[in-house]
């Protein structure tokens, strides 16, 4: 769908997804180095996880370290880490597998950032799953210091910081185009 405007808002939770992603390689490489030595230097599937892991992780964190600009995805470290974690022997840990193959799944998506669409009819805030609202759900939409906020008419806020980037419109020029579509739906 073509938009008339689309407003690009900073995602803050990037930091503690990859601080979760971080942690559960850490843990997983040293559970799965300790798996490997107490089966007696013979089940080599945990040192191959345990390997895999600390070189995927190991990269990302080193690339980060080198170029914070760049976003870098630990899901191929946290797929390996949750298959490795369904032959774990003992039975009460291998639930674990599921949430961490669950955040390996859907980590690109949660550290992805908010797009909102806004046209003539409708203001789409792309999620999961595309929240669309008419024009008099709102009571204002305003742009101001790149700071978009979401007004609605039920007392709701959204207010964010956006990502400025090149070719974006005036701020001036949106406030204004809102205003006219919010007077227009208030009619």
């Amino acid at each position: 769908m073509v938009y008339d405007y689309v407003v690009t808002l900073k995602n803050e939770r990037k930091k503690y997804v990859d601080f979760i992603s971080i942690l559960i390689c850490i843990l997983s490489f040293l559970f799965f180095i300790k798996a490997f030595i107490n089966a007696g230097f013979t089940d080599f599937i945990f040192l191959v996880a345990a390997i895999l892991i600390a070189i995927i992780a190991g990269y990302n964190i080193y690339a980060t370290y080198k170029h914070p600009a760049i976003t870098r995805f630990y899901s191929r470290a946290l797929m390996i880490a949750g298959l490795a974690w369904l032959v774990v022997p003992v039975t009460a840990l291998k639930w674990l597998s599921v949430p961490i193959i669950i955040l390996s799944l859907v980590e690109k998506f949660s550290k992805a950032n908010l797009e909102i669409g806004l046209d003539s009819n409708n203001v789409v805030i792309n999620t999961l799953f595309k929240r669309r609202y008419n024009w008099s759900d709102f009571s204002n939409i305003v742009l101001k210091d790149n700071i978009l906020t979401l007004d609605f008419k039920n007392n709701k806020v959204i207010q964010q910081e956006t990502i400025d980037e090149p070719g974006d419109a005036d701020e001036d020029e949106f406030n204004a185009w809102c205003r006219e579509k919010l007077n227009g739906a208030s009619l």
